[in-house]
């Protein structure tokens, strides 16, 4: 299993360098100048604000997501989620959700399989809303065929994923009743382990169960969907580019589709080219589009690790500890953890 996260860290770098090179070798360095001089970086700030709004909306939906078995503040979870996050940036594909799975594991002292089903259901919500927003969109632009079955596709597993949660939430004793019989008797010790496992589950799917919960989990990620269009919106405006303001929510649309499964640490490499693919359908030349993709990629990382530095030292955390945690745990070479007794981690 390890070597085979080393292969993973490996490809990702491989993939980051051909991605980067094929954005930025045939550009127009003195194109690229002279876009750069003509940025209002009065509406950066703005921006920004949107920016920060996006990981303030993510880390209370969050907390709403928990809300039924753990009672917190936004204050606390925008501390664990900014801290995770920064972790996040700095590792390949999805290793540092690990790090705020652990984190908010031993902070509230909650089972990491519960932990990680909040996590899936965060994708879920957003999944959702990404759907209902390339749906608005198709009614303003044509998007390319692969891209549309992309979309389609990621619909489809959305529904029946929701559909298979919806039925454990509502089918919680008889599938309890089902493992009494059918697997206690001929299967005692995998029984035992299972049984810790879809306990947290189910927990975390309790949340479903409450339609005031549902509401606002996704009125908060319809919320960070705006706020993030809104820093594109506004970085369109500073550009000067010819490009609609309904503009902003088909590029972060396209953006999301393309950057759903996370290769590269931070997306490095993967974020520039799917700007490029996205703005292309608005006739953007290559040389705005990177330049724009690189100012946009600084407004996505630099909120989070200004949090997450700022949290990180104002609740004792360390950040090596946490990036090792998070490496072991993605790696397989974690110790056991007792899942319903875990410390609280800090000084």
């Amino acid at each position: 299993m390890k070597w085979i996260f080393k292969y993973k860290r490996i490809l990702g770098a491989l993939i980051a360098i051909v991605l980067l090179y094929l954005s930025f070798h045939d550009l127009d360095q003195a194109l690229i100048r002279q876009i750069l001089s003509k940025i209002d970086f009065r509406l950066l700030i703005p921006a920004a604000i949107c920016a920060c709004a996006v990981n303030f909306f993510k880390a209370a939906r969050w907390r709403i997501i928990i809300d039924p078995v753990c009672k917190t503040s936004v204050r606390r979870m925008l501390s664990i989620f900014s801290v995770g996050q920064m972790v996040n940036v700095s590792l390949p594909a999805l290793t540092g959700q690990a790090a705020r799975i652990l984190l908010l594991a031993k902070q509230a002292k909650l089972p990491k399989t519960y932990c990680a089903t909040t996590v899936v259901l965060e994708v879920l919500f957003d999944g959702m809303s990404l759907v209902l927003l390339m749906l608005a969109c198709s009614t303003m632009v044509v998007f390319p065929g692969w891209l549309a079955r992309s979309g389609l596709l990621a619909g489809i597993v959305l529904v029946v994923l929701l559909t298979l949660l919806l039925l454990v939430v509502h089918n919680r004793r008889r599938i309890r009743v089902f493992g009494h019989r059918k697997l206690k008797i001929k299967f005692p010790r995998f029984f035992e382990k299972i049984r810790h496992v879809s306990h947290s589950f189910a927990d975390a799917l309790t949340m479903l169960r409450s339609t005031r919960h549902t509401l606002i989990t996704a009125i908060f990620s319809f919320g960070l969907w705006i706020a993030h269009a809104l820093v594109i919106a506004f970085l369109i405006k500073a550009f000067g580019l010819s490009v609609p303001m309904w503009g902003a929510l088909v590029i972060l649309v396209v953006n999301s589709v393309l950057l759903m499964f996370p290769i590269t640490p931070g997306n490095l490499g993967t974020f520039q080219w799917a700007c490029v693919v996205s703005m292309a359908l608005f006739g953007v030349n290559k040389e705005s589009a990177v330049s724009f993709s690189v100012v946009l990629h600084i407004m996505d990382i630099v909120p989070v690790f200004i949090a997450g530095i700022f949290f990180l030292y104002r609740d004792h955390m360390r950040y090596s500890d946490l990036r090792k945690e998070a490496l072991d745990a993605a790696s397989g070479t974690a110790g056991k953890i007792d899942e319903e007794k875990v410390a609280v981690e800090g000084e």
